[in-house]
Order: structure tokens, then sequence, then C-alpha cells
């Protein structure tokens, strides 16, 4: 069939000009080289090379007169070759924003199977004139369209099927703006291929391709959504896409560091010094990324540089330790700031995702408790991911036992007065067993409830628990109950206090244990909070005193009835032996009471009894008891001499 189509070129001249804009702005564009990066990239410059090539082949149809026959099966077969090629592209696209990559899955690219074919039929097609060719009549080529010329239509109407199968079946993976992104780019380019179908002049698919790339592009390509306002670095988002890459490749390093004191930093210097402060940071970050160096900021005070090998890495983490000995320019002002610098090898092929490695990570930093000007390097193995992973199971499972009760229960241990070996009192101690994960020890679930924000909850349970089991056993004098420095923050007072008169407990039964580490940290809300709970007949006790964290003006300046010495000062040597007996001395001067925790052996209890120490606590006599076992342990009076 001869075609003498006059081509109503207006519309795709336009379109080309709009996507060259589109494919500029996007590839000069400051942005890291993710799959989906490339892929758009590609994407673009199809789109580019299909229009211009459809444009060129119009024009050599339109002017055959002029042109050779082999440039007119060449412009226009590469036509038709880049057509069916950018909806392959597009599926593969969509199936990599889904999660879904060669590695997990090698099939992945089975979907360029049909164009890959269509590519084949169509290099051979002026030796077999399916899809067009050309007659030469009285010495001018006549362009005709081939018998299967409508194949070229049902090989992109394929794909668009193809990419909504793709939503349906994948829909969990996509948000609903990448979905409305895909349906909308399906039924723009869908219809404008029926209207062209029908009115081959129009030339609209060009020009529908643009406009569905150009939303593409605004929505899920968008650069400045992934750009962090304040720095100027990149964000979460970008951070995320990147780790997926590095991850799905195996060659993942970072250098990752936490800045402190930077919220309290820029209230002291106002909003436009903090503004410029950031800035300076962010362009400090910024002057080290090149092609295999970017850079993300993931909250407030953490950032992330990522690079492409080891050696990269080291000599980024050396530059930012240096960095940060100097001063910051904030507007005139010079600040000094601190940073934990970590630097991060992913040093093993185990399966780990991106969410599981950015939080892998925070717990190693949260791990530092100190900021300093050195840097320390980590090799994310199978031990640590296994660690991980059991403390978000850890952690889940103690937020189902919050809820239902159960798993969560109390031991006692008792103090022994040591003038007639009698239990003056006992500390509550919190014990966990998972169903699952068998008996956890306190050392591993307090450090989960505390980081995990479960601590008031917790503080809750064992205040209710040690009331009742007060309530039961009037025999039982006093319990010391361990709270957490999270519950001056939310004024617990009448809380508590509630508690204990539900029960008809009186007050005096109860003392609190506050460790050195919270008294040391939070001293005027531990202040507040102790003279309430004291006005109310509650009394308190620093519990680990000698573990490093205060001091004995701390000591003297909180209302604390009870000072337990932690069991690291009952140093054998002679010099332990004084600085034990000198504080025993001291605090028994200043008329507070003294518990010596640790006691394991009879020697051990002979020395302390001759240092002056009136109440103990340790295995010797007995180790923490379930509520039964404590209460005949102390109705058989069983002491040991």
């Amino acid at each position: 069939m001869a075609v003498t189509y006059n081509y109503q070129l207006q519309y795709e001249l336009c379109s080309l000009l709009f996507l060259l804009a589109i494919t500029f702005q996007f590839v000069s564009a400051k942005k890291f080289p993710t799959r989906t990066n490339f892929l758009f990239t590609l994407i673009l410059l199809c789109a580019v090379g299909s229009l211009t090539t459809d444009l060129l082949g119009c024009l050599t149809v339109m002017n055959r007169i002029m042109v050779p026959l082999w440039l007119n099966y060449l412009i226009n077969g590469l036509f038709y070759f880049l057509q069916i090629t950018i909806p392959g592209l597009t599926c593969i696209y969509v199936l990599i924003a889904t999660g879904c990559t060669y590695k997990k899955n090698p099939r992945i690219f089975l979907v360029m199977v049909p164009a890959a074919a269509f590519m084949l039929l169509q290099i051979l097609n002026p030796f077999t004139r399916m899809f067009f060719y050309f007659d030469v009549i009285d010495g001018l080529a006549v362009f005709r369209t081939g018998r299967f010329h409508t194949l070229y239509y049902a090989g992109a109407f394929f794909y668009e099927i193809v990419l909504l199968l793709i939503i349906i079946f994948m829909r969990r993976n996509l948000s609903r703006k990448q979905i409305w992104t895909i349906v909308l780019f399906t039924i723009v380019v869908s219809v404008a291929m029926v209207i062209q179908m029908k009115n081959p002049e129009l030339l609209l698919v060009g020009t529908a391709m643009t406009i569905a790339i150009l939303l593409w592009d605004l929505t899920l390509q968008s650069p400045d959504s992934m750009f962090d306002g304040e720095s100027g670095v990149f964000n979460i988002v970008a951070l995320k896409l990147y780790m997926d890459d590095r991850i799905e490749a195996s060659k993942c390093f970072f250098t990752v560091m936490e800045i402190d004191g930077l919220s309290s930093t820029e209230r002291e210097i106002g909003d436009k010094s903090s503004h410029i402060l950031m800035n300076s940071i962010g362009d400090y970050l910024s002057s080290l990324s090149s092609g295999s160096v970017w850079c993300f900021r993931d909250s407030k005070t953490r950032f992330w540089v990522g690079s492409k090998s080891k050696a990269e890495m080291e000599e980024v983490s050396g530059l930012i330790v240096e960095r940060f000995r100097k001063s910051w320019d904030a507007g005139g002002v010079n600040i000094d700031l601190m940073a934990k610098v970590l630097s991060v090898d992913m040093g093993t092929s185990v399966s780990i995702s991106t969410p599981e490695m950015i939080a892998l990570i925070g717990e190693l930093l949260d791990e530092e408790t100190t900021y300093t000007d050195q840097k320390k390097s980590v090799t994310i193995d199978f031990q640590q991911i296994a660690k991980h992973r059991r403390r978000q199971l850890l952690e889940e499972s103690m937020r189902r036992s919050i809820k239902s009760g159960e798993g969560f229960y109390i031991c006692m241990q008792p103090i022994i007065h040591v003038d007639d070996l009698s239990f003056s009192s006992a500390e509550v101690l919190l014990r966990y067993d998972d169903p699952n994960l068998g008996a956890v020890s306190p050392g591993e679930f307090i450090e989960v409830i505390e980081q995990g924000g479960m601590a008031i909850f917790i503080d809750n349970f064992v205040v209710d628990i040690a009331c009742r089991v007060l309530a039961k056993h009037p025999e039982i004098n006093m319990l010391h109950l361990n709270i957490s420095g999270a519950e001056f923050f939310h004024n617990p007072t009448k809380r508590i206090y509630d508690v204990v008169k539900k029960y008809g407990i009186e007050p005096k039964r109860i003392c609190f244990e506050i460790t050195e580490s919270v008294a040391a940290k939070n001293p005027d809300l531990l202040m507040a909070f102790m003279n309430e709970m004291i006005k109310m007949g509650f009394s308190f006790a620093l519990d680990d005193y000698g573990t490093g964290y205060s001091n004995i003006l701390q000591v003297m300046k909180l209302p604390f009835a009870t000072v337990k010495i932690d069991k690291t000062l009952l140093d054998e040597a002679d010099k332990g032996k004084r600085i034990l007996e000198s504080t025993i001395k001291l605090f028994c001067d200043l008329g507070l009471e003294i518990v010596v925790e640790g006691i394991e052996s009879k020697s051990v209890l002979d020395r302390v009894t001759k240092m002056g120490a009136k109440q103990i606590q340790g295995y010797y006599f007995s180790p923490p008891l379930v509520e039964d076992d404590y209460v005949a342990f102390v109705k058989n009076g069983n002491r040991r001499k």
C-alpha cells in the first residue's frame, strides 16, 4: 500500500524541543548513579532519538526525490527500533522501582524478549519488508507499509498491558504516587497511539511520550525531592535509593557522622546563623563529592558519605575527622563542633535490606557514648547482623508482652542487715522470658527497653507488681525499685502515688533506686522529682555508686537516704580496700545508710563488716528469687552464718 501522508510536524517538533530541555535539565542536574536514574537517562535519550528519527523519517519520505534509498531505510528503521525499546525499558524501570533486581530475580530481563524479537525483525525489515519498504517507480522511492505494520502498535500495547499487570501484582511495593504516575503514563501514550492509528498524519505519539515523561520527571525523578533544604546535600530518600544499589552490588562503603551539640548550638546562635552553619557543613561535604563519593543527611545531626572503595572511604573519613578539629563559620561566629565518625565496610554478602542497614549503623553509632576527634572503623559481619536482628525480634516481642502482660516478671534479692542477719528489705529485679527466644538476660533487654521508649510502661509494671506483693505480704518491710531516668520527663509523681494508694501501701515501704548515670545526666529534674516523692513518704537510694558517673558532691546535693556501693569497689588490692573503707566511713558520717552489693564469699562479707557496712546484698546469701521462693526464704529464716 503506497502512503502519501502530508505529515503535520509542528506537534512533534515542539515536543522534541521540550524533550531536549527536559533531558538537558535531568542530565546536568546533581544526582547519584542509581539504576533507576541510569534507566531514566536511557529512556530520555531513546525518546529524543525516537522523536528525532520520526521527524527526519517524515522529511525523508516527503522529500524522497533528494534522499538516497538506503538513508530512508536507515532513518525510518531506527525510529521503529527505538519506539519498541522505550516501553521495554519502562517496564524494566518499574520492576526495579518495586525492588525487583537482576540479582534477586535474573528473569527480570525476560520482559525485553518481545522487544528484542521486534528489534531483530526490524533489522531484517529491508529484506523481509514486514513493516515498511520503498518501491522505486519512475526513478522515485515510494513509501509503502508492510503486511505486519500494525505489529508495531501491537508491541507497544503489549508493554502497556505489562505495566498495568506490574501495578496489579506488585502494588504493595509501590507508593500511591508511583502507581498513579504509571497509570497516567500508560493512558496518555495509549490514547495517543489509538488516535495516530486512525490519523497517521498527526504524529501524536511523540507528543504524548513527552507529556508522560514530563509527568514522570516531576513526580518520580525530580532531583529537588532528593535534596535536604538546609544543607544542600542529598536527603534520606536519596540515601535509600543509593544504598539499595550499593547493597545489591555488595560494594557498600560509608562514612557516617553524628554531630554533637548541633541542636543546642542552633538555639543559641539563632536561625540566620544556624542556616549559615548548616550551609557551611553542607558545602564542605559537597566538596568531597565526585563521581564516586556522594553525601546524604538522614536526620538533623547525622550525615552519610558513600564511597565506591574501602581506600576512598578511609580517605574521606580522615578528611572529615581533620575538618571537625577546626571551627565552623556561622556568619561571623566561630562554632566548635564534635562528631562521632564511623567508617562502615559492608564486609559480607549476607542479605540485608536498606532499612535494616540504616538501623544497624544507627545502633553502632548509639553504642559510641562519647564524641571524639578520632574515627572508628567497623566491618558489618554476620555476627553484627544477627545481633541486630535478635534485638529487633526482642523489641517486637517485648512490645507484645507489654500489651499482653505476659513474659515479664519480677525477682527479689534479699538485703541483709549484718548485725543480726535479718532481712531488712529486698531489691526488685525485672526478668523477661520470651516464648520463642527463651530467658533473656537483663543486660540485653534493659538496653532495649530504654532505647526503645518502653521504660515508662515497664516502670509502671514494676511498681504495680511490687505494690501487689507488699499488699499480699505485710511481713516484707520494704522493697527497692529501680526506676528509669525517662520517668522524670513525664511527671510520674501522681501516677506512682495513685498506684501505691490503690493497694493501700504506705509509701515508706518503697525505696526507689536511681543509678549513678541517671543522677549525673538529669540532676535538676531528679531533684524536683525526689523532693515531691519524699514529701509523700517515699525514700531514695543511689545505685551503682563507684561505676564512675557521679561524685561525692552529687551525693550530698541530692536527698538520698541510702547509697548502694557497686561491687566494682570490692577490690582485693590494698589501695582498693582503703578506698572502700573510707567511702563507707564517709557516708556513715553523713548519716546515710550503706548497702554493699556483690557479696559472694564469707571473706568479703567479713572484710566489709569490719569496715562498718551495716547492710549487704549478694549471692553469698541468696540469688534473686521469685515471689513464692522469696517469701519461703524469709519465713524459713534461711541465713548463712
